[in-house]
């Protein structure tokens, strides 16, 4: 198995008080398996694959802390660059005298790229005192409460570099954004992007880093070449409180669907009403958006609003009247102010997130509207109401498997962008392993189906298999001159800069319910580091392409250029 030498240490008489699967106190040695920053969307789901394999490497039982605000992201290259702080999962487990960790710090896609891109790379570090453990995720498959951080595992983990991101978008598109945010700036760092939200501390603040050559803060410390892990893709849905049913408001019955171009006027402000929505326009409305680092608004922004999202912006915290229609745009930062913003007692308000379960888990007053018609879920629209599925208090899905999203799995879903995972060769082999099993929770028997599996994933017969994605995004260069730095990063030093949808991967092969291969339908990742049809270059937004019966055709597919 593939460890991270570094993380690897041994440590003598550790406390293991308080820990349901208590830790040997003695010469015991910390495997970090994948220590991880980036989006809140794949939080949750990769926390239950992580403890899946935590328990398979014991032989039945690990451990888990999470909390809020609970882990940093620390830039190790300029003094400048403060901390970037967010929610954390650990799992650990233990076999003979040896624990495998994994590990998941919660920012946004661009901070997880940056964290991982730059170099040195960045390490995970703690706050002190440590927040008690907050049972924030709620995927665990047995229900278990979270346990105070063993000790040995923090200190395994305390100061040690990022083996993966984990990302909404492509890398190049995170440095597109990053870079966007930049403009003009001469330090390594911009101005942080703050929340609106009342009470609310959080921001994302936008940093230099580079896909290849040397560190632009650095500047003499050359960059690792990065491999991309396609996770599964997943949609944006559009949110509405629904608490006033009244005639006219966003919670009427009325009120069921919003086109793109109707969206596009109420994000970027000049028009902010009911009427957007088939309601109203004498109801003003608040918009909630994203920040530009997240993966979240990225998709949204070039997939929906034409890269208009940020027009007119003058605030920060945003905070500004629209033109007409006399609503607002106001801002939050993470999927959590979003919801949380949007549902409650506050009538009137809208946002976007990348939907999954444990988002919108117990919020009142909330419900989605269909995007130009095509509804996110089933492709029927009812009443709005959001799909649930908890056992207890945990969400434990009965998964049908090629069932979910399925307007996006037919390609008439335009809302929606591949998560991905980016690692190195000397990493990439147990990022894999947490991804398949991310893909077997979310694609087959009883999981959590946040996102349609990039790749086929067996069942326990030929009619339970998930076949895995079927559609991809056309990839594509940057055709302007103040982001040509993006243009002229690659994958790796033998990939040109040409833009690439990625290779068919080999079948998967299933040996339960009987021998078959299931083959994949989508174009992405890499085979080799070196390969040529590694994938490369932006697709937010892009074209999309499919779905295919079998393995895509044409090979490699089309690629163009887009105006940003």
């Amino acid at each position: 198995m593939n460890v991270l030498s570094l993380k690897s240490i041994l440590i003598g008489a550790v406390a293991a008080a308080g820990i349901a699967a208590p830790v040997v106190a003695s010469a015991t040695t910390y495997n970090v398996q994948v220590e991880a920053a980036g989006s809140s969307a794949q939080f949750y789901v990769l926390a239950e694959a992580a403890y899946q394999q935590a328990k398979a490497f014991s032989g039945g039982t690990a451990s888990h802390y999470t909390a809020k605000n609970a882990g940093f992201v620390h830039d190790n290259r300029s003094a400048g660059v403060g901390d970037e702080l967010g929610n954390v999962w650990i799992v650990w487990s233990q076999n003979g005298t040896t624990v495998d960790i994994w590990a998941y710090l919660s920012v946004d896609s661009t901070v997880g790229v940056r964290a991982f891109e730059s170099a040195p790379r960045a390490s995970l570090t703690f706050p002190s005192p440590l927040p008690a453990p907050g049972n924030i995720v709620t995927t665990w498959d047995d229900n278990s409460a979270d346990v105070a951080l063993n000790a040995g595992v923090q200190t395994a983990l305390s100061g040690t570099k990022y083996t993966a991101a984990f990302t909404d978008i492509r890398p190049e598109d995170a440095l597109y954004a990053s870079n966007h945010l930049l403009t003009g700036v001469t330090t390594c760092a911009g101005t942080p992007i703050k929340s609106t939200v009342s009470g609310s501390t959080a921001k994302a603040t936008p940093v230099k880093f580079s896909l290849t050559g040397n560190d632009p803060c650095s500047t003499t410390t050359a960059t690792v070449p990065f491999v991309t892990i396609p996770v599964g893709a997943a949609p944006i849905v559009f949110l509405v409180n629904s608490s006033n049913t009244s005639t006219g408001h966003l919670g009427n019955s009325a009120v069921k669907n919003i086109t793109s171009a109707n969206a596009t006027k109420l994000f970027d402000g000049s028009e902010c009403d009911a009427s957007l929505f088939g309601g109203s326009a004498t109801v003003p409305v608040t918009a909630w958006l994203r920040e530009g680092l997240s993966g979240t608004m990225n998709t949204t922004n070039f997939s929906v609003f034409g890269g208009a999202q940020e027009n007119g912006v003058t605030t920060n915290p945003l905070n500004q009247t629209c033109t007409t229609g006399g609503g607002s745009r106001k801002r939050g930062i993470g999927t959590g102010e979003i919801v949380g913003s949007v549902s409650g007692t506050t009538a009137d308000q809208a946002g976007y997130i990348f939907f999954s379960y444990e988002a919108v888990n117990g919020k009142s007053n909330l419900k989605y509207v269909t995007l130009d018609g095509i509804d996110p879920f089933t492709g029927t629209y009812t009443t709005g109401t959001l799909p649930t599925c908890l056992t207890g208090s945990a969400i434990k899905c009965t998964i049908t498997p090629n069932a979910s999203f399925s307007t996006l799995r037919k390609g008439t879903y335009k809302a929606w962008s591949i998560y991905r995972a980016i690692s190195d060769d000397t990493h990439a082999a147990n990022v894999k392993t947490l991804v398949a099993k991310a893909q077997a929770v979310a694609g087959v028997g009883t999981g959590v189906p946040d996102f349609v599996p990039f790749s086929p994933v067996c069942g326990s017969s030929a009619s339970n298999d998930e076949k895995g994605l079927d559609v991809y995004r056309e990839h594509f260069s940057y055709s302007v001159s103040h982001i040509q730095s993006v243009a002229n990063n690659t994958v790796t030093s033998t990939v040109t800069s040409t833009p690439n949808d990625g290779p068919v991967q080999a079948n998967v092969t299933c040996t339960t319910g009987g021998i078959r291969s299931l083959p994949f339908r989508t174009l992405g990742g890499y085979i080799t580091a070196n390969n040529t049809d590694t994938e490369v270059m932006g697709d937010v937004g892009g074209a999309i392409q499919g779905p295919f019966p079998g393995n895509p055709t044409p090979f490699p597919g089309p690629t163009t250029s887009v105006p940003r």
